[in-house]
């Protein structure tokens, strides 16, 4: 109301300056004051409706004049504007004016007269500018032109005093805060915001009838307020959002009168509302509201008050003043907040130990220098059992390694809850990942705080500690955090106590990231050790051949296979776990197995190479398949029988959380590498790479993460949209570190205190991505590095000395086997460099790829090359931009060859044909070539649950010797015939058929007979020369 005092200020100034002649001389007294429904108003005022007492229509002018002014002559007026400014722009009568007679002394004297206007304090008058006019004059009508006319027309009065106001119409009422003191219900005082429970009210006083409708009130009030406009109201709601929509009466509002005096009052009150007490009241807030009516609202009843309160103040009718008292009934108590928790990482993420000579020898996370002499010592025989007396220690989680974090962020803000009462305790339980899930919930003998996986005992660790948490915990029962194979022990121990004890124990398992049914990547990190060598400055912290054959005689791996409920699951052309594309080079495995695994049976035959003619390689034969365990492809398949179809107890919660938007291994596919010799005319070679999909979070496929049916209440699917993660926060997470993503950490809490609040990046539906995702995916066969540059020079990729980098965002760089690969966004500019490792050839592939489908390829093929080489080529809306790949062969600096890559083709480098002319002397004689190199080069913990990498150099790979049947021979050249460039290449067209999740269409090239024969003619002649220069 401030705001407009200023323009009623102008409008008085107006009315002083502008008139033709001033009000009146100096010596003369004139209009003091009026007054209007009991309320005295002097010149300039701002008039409030709430401070009229009544709505009237008499007004009383307060004046002293200097003479008798008869009743002929002594006109008093009222109207809405100034002069000159009338309200409407000419004067009606009744509407915006009237005027009426009386005379009066040469005195100081109140005249009161009956105006015929709207009444201020009405409802329905509207706000603006009054003036009150004396005036001295025998003709009305002239003094009304003059008034409408700012004095240019009409008749000037003799003399005249004029007074102006604004009135407001729409004034705020006034809240007086804190009025009320306390309220008592049932005996119980609540106080404001106060959070009141079912079980918080005492008995009934039965002494009181309608106890529950009964309400006790103490409050102040500045001034006494009559029966009439002394209101109490209860409301379900607050100010302007009332419970339930329209105002019904004894359901979401009620109202009673009472008078009371100045000062303290209490008052007993009845309101018609549903007691508290009753079980059909539900949780809600609350307002009691205190009205003292507006003097004018002269209604017995109190909707209007009621409309004003869940309007917010835009409709009904606004009381003069109130005051409001709120607090919370949550009806019935929940439980305690909150349970205790257990939690159980995953695979390598409890450092494991063994006593050597009276020393503690940590096994795991491995010694940077000795890791590979420590793997060794973490061996088990064939059944599974260690070999040496492993045991890890109590809570001796990985929370970091190699600089990175794991669980570092997830155990610090769980101590903080423990810090702060929320929770009375809380154990990560570190277990022996290596063993069975059997043996890791029915073993655990706790020895001077050395806890052994290996040794029976009547009271197993992991038992013991969650009976132990849930007796101490504020609900009686626990809460289980599960990661990665966490999971799957935590599944086991559930059945192992049966569901009548695990309701006793447990309320609620939360999974993130759990293979409940394996994952694909299991089978490349047991045939070929994927992702579980790490690199160091030294050859390897544990190459990767190390970690396979570690991994041979683990359950740990075996039981992350993919079961007969992942192939139920994912039974669809379109994402093969195990396809054999290669129509010559796999034709035993098509025979035995057909083109597509699908189903454990078969993929178990294949994993043990039965009947597909696969024989066992040499431990450093890390780029051939390995040929696993019997025993435990059995136990596995024995496992998932009954963990598949486990379905939790009525009581117990279990919330599935799946990492989504990563990229995943989905399979393996199996083809023909490009014929390029003699031998491979003869005997094709074999080929292999990891088939992706989006839909997963690096290890974990969707499917897999979220494998229990929602049908029944109890079960919960969530996903974490990593991708968007890691794309707003320029990070990495994935799989192993998940847990470091501080959303989810705050979901998982949300989970712990029951209001299961969705937090930023986790989702009750699987993300979609913004627009389709182009990515290039790039496979490299050989003995070279695969890196690749963005125009700022960052780099992602393998080093020479066997370190790599990962500077650009959304870049990823892996090792399957002997195979790297690279996966980047399409449409950067990119340089692809590679550089030579050893003697032999290498092949390249390249894929575009949108949405999870291939819809383009090419392959660049039988390149040669040597320690010294170095090619590379740009790329960056797809292979159409490519350009050519230069191959330095030697290292002098000059482009010994060059190849296009062409969209759809295969590109073949042949050798220039040897001639008998040709001299051979010096020969350079290759020791593998294509697929079959050895480049043992793990960077992360792949299969399991914790990626661990050293963010350091090792040694070159070297070439290892290769059985006959997966080797290819290379071309021999003279050192004294240096070759030439060739005129042209061998093209080989490959057609692509578009994919939904990855790409599996064979690259097997059918050459022709000619080129055959010639091939044929071409390599006896070299092997004669070969051998000739032997002897």
């Amino acid at each position: 109301m401030r705001l407009l005092a200023p323009f009623v200020a102008s409008c008085f100034a107006f009315c002083v300056f502008l008139l033709p002649t001033s009000c009146f001389a100096s010596d003369v007294r004139a209009l003091i004051d009026i007054s209007t429904g009991r309320r005295v108003i002097q010149n300039d005022d701002i008039v409030n409706r709430s401070s009229l007492s009544d709505t009237e229509q008499v007004w009383s002018f307060h004046f002293a004049w200097p003479e008798f002014v008869p009743n002929s002559r002594a006109r008093l007026v009222v109207f809405r504007g100034v002069p000159g400014s009338v309200d409407g722009g000419e004067l009606i009568e009744g509407t915006n004016y009237f005027a009426t007679n009386q005379q009066w002394p040469a005195e100081e004297t109140t005249v009161s007269k009956t105006f015929y206007i709207p009444s201020l304090g009405d409802f329905s008058t509207e706000a603006g500018i009054y003036t009150a006019l004396l005036a001295d004059t025998d003709n009305l009508s002239g003094l009304l032109e003059w008034i409408a006319s700012d004095g240019t027309l009409g008749v000037e009065p003799n003399n005249y005093s004029t007074l102006t106001f604004y009135y407001n119409s729409e004034d705020e009422p006034v809240l007086l805060t804190g009025a009320v003191e306390s309220v008592t219900y049932r005996g119980k005082t609540i106080l404001a915001g106060d959070t009141l429970y079912r079980d918080d009210l005492p008995p009934p006083d039965t002494s009181i009838s309608n106890l529950d409708q009964y309400w006790n009130l103490k409050f102040s009030w500045p001034n006494a307020v009559p029966n009439n406009r002394a209101l109490f109201m209860l409301f379900r709601g607050e100010f302007g959002a009332v419970e339930n929509g329209p105002l019904v009466e004894g359901e979401n509002y009620t109202g009673t009168y009472q008078v009371w005096s100045e000062e303290s009052n209490e008052f007993g009150k009845y309101f018609s509302m549903p007691g508290l007490p009753a079980t059909s009241t539900q949780p809600s807030v609350y307002t009691l509201l205190l009205v003292e009516k507006d003097p004018k609202n002269s209604s017995s009843d109190y909707l209007s008050e009621a409309e004003w309160f869940a309007s917010g103040g835009t409709e009904g009718v606004a009381p003069k003043a109130y005051s409001t008292f709120t607090f919370q009934f949550a009806g019935d108590r929940p439980p305690p907040c909150c349970s205790s928790v257990l939690f159980l990482p995953g695979i390598k993420g409890s450092r494991l130990y063994v006593d050597e000579d009276g020393v503690e020898n940590k096994l795991w996370e491995p010694d940077y220098y000795e890791g590979n002499y420590d793997v060794e010592k973490m061996s088990l025989d064939v059944n599974g059992v260690s070999n040496l007396a492993v045991y890890v220690k109590k809570g001796n989680v990985l929370n970091s390694a190699g600089g990175k974090e794991y669980y570092q962020s997830f155990i610090t803000e769980m101590n903080d809850l423990k810090n702060s009462g929320l929770i009375a305790d809380w154990q990560p339980v570190s277990y022996d990942w290596r063993l069975s899930l059997n043996d890791i919930i029915q073993k655990g003998a706790e020895v001077d705080g050395k806890i052994y996986y290996g040794t029976p005992t009547t009271s197993p660790y992991i038992m013991q500690t969650l009976r132990s948490l849930a007796s101490q915990s504020k609900t009686g029962k626990a809460t289980i955090v599960a990661h990665s194979n966490g999971g799957l022990v935590t599944k086991a121990l559930l059945m192992a106590l049966g569901d009548d004890e695990a309701q006793s124990l447990i309320d609620k398992v939360i999974f993130v990231g759990v293979p409940q049914s394996g994952a694909p990547q299991s089978i490349g990190s047991l045939l070929y050790g994927y992702r579980e060598g790490i690199p160091g400055f030294f050859p390897f912290v544990v190459k990767a051949s190390t970690a396979r054959e570690f991994a041979e005689n683990s359950p740990m791996g075996y039981h992350l296979l993919p079961s007969e409920q992942y192939f139920d699951d994912t039974k669809d052309s379109n994402h093969p776990i195990v396809i054999f594309d290669g129509e010559r080079a796999f034709k035993k495995e098509r025979t035995a197995y057909g083109p597509i695994i699908d189903n454990y049976t078969e993929l178990g035959n294949f994993l043990l190479a039965r009947n597909g003619g696969r024989e066992k390689p040499l431990p450093a034969q890390i780029g051939r398949a390995n040929v696993l365990n019997s025993t435990l492809v059995e136990y596995a398949k024995s496992l998932h029988e009954t963990l598949d179809v486990w379905i939790p107890p009525a009581n117990i919660t279990v919330y599935q959380i799946a990492g989504w938007g990563v990229n995943t291994v989905a399979g393996i596919e199996f083809y023909d590498a490009p014929q390029a010799s003699a031998l491979t005319a003869f005997k094709p070679v074999q080929a292999y790479r990891p088939l992706f999909v989006e839909d997963g979070d690096y290890v974990v496929p969707i499917s897999s993460a979220l494998m229990m049916s929602t049908s029944t209440e109890n079960v919960k699917r969530y996903w974490v949209n990593l991708s968007k993660f890691n794309r707003d926060n320029d990070s990495d997470s994935n799989h192993g570190n998940i847990l470091e993503v501080p959303e989810l950490r705050q979901f998982i809490k949300n989970i712990f205190d029951t209001t299961n609040t969705l937090t930023n990046y986790v989702q009750t539906e699987q993300p979609a991505p913004a627009e389709p995702i182009k990515k290039l995916r790039f496979f490299l066969h050989s003995p070279l590095t695969l890196e690749l540059y963005d125009s700022s020079g960052n780099h992602v990729g393998q080093n020479e000395d066997g370190s790599f980098d990962q500077e650009i965002p959304d870049v990823e760089y892996g090792e399957f086997g002997d195979v790297q690969y690279i996966i980047a966004p399409q449409g950067p500019e990119y340089r692809l460099v590679l550089n030579g490792l050893d003697v032999g050839t290498f092949s390249l592939d390249i894929q575009e790829v949108e949405g999870g489908s291939v819809t383009m390829q090419t392959t660049l093929a039988n390149i040669p090359t040597t320690e010294n080489t170095i090619a590379a080529l740009n790329i960056g809306d797809g292979i159409e931009t490519a350009s050519e790949l230069s191959v330095d062969e030697d290292g002098d600096g000059t482009p010994d060859i060059t190849l296009q890559p062409l969209s759809g083709e295969t590109v073949i480098y042949e050798e220039p044909e040897v001639t008998e002319e040709s001299p051979v002397e010096n020969v350079v004689i290759p020791t593998g070539g294509g697929p079959i190199w050895n480049t043992p080069i793990g960077i992360v913990a792949g299969t399991s649950t914790i990626a661990v990498f050293y963010e350091s150099t090792s040694t070159q790979a070297h070439a290892t010797a290769t059985p006959t049947e997966t080797f290819q021979a290379l071309p021999t050249k003279s050192i004294e015939t240096p070759i030439k460039k060739p005129e042209k290449t061998s093209i080989q067209k490959t057609p692509v058929t578009t994919q939904t999740a990855s790409a599996f269409s064979a690259v097997s090239q059918q050459r022709g007979f000619l080129h055959f024969i010639r091939e044929v003619y071409n390599g006896l002649w070299s092997s004669f020369k070969m051998l000739h220069s032997l002897f």
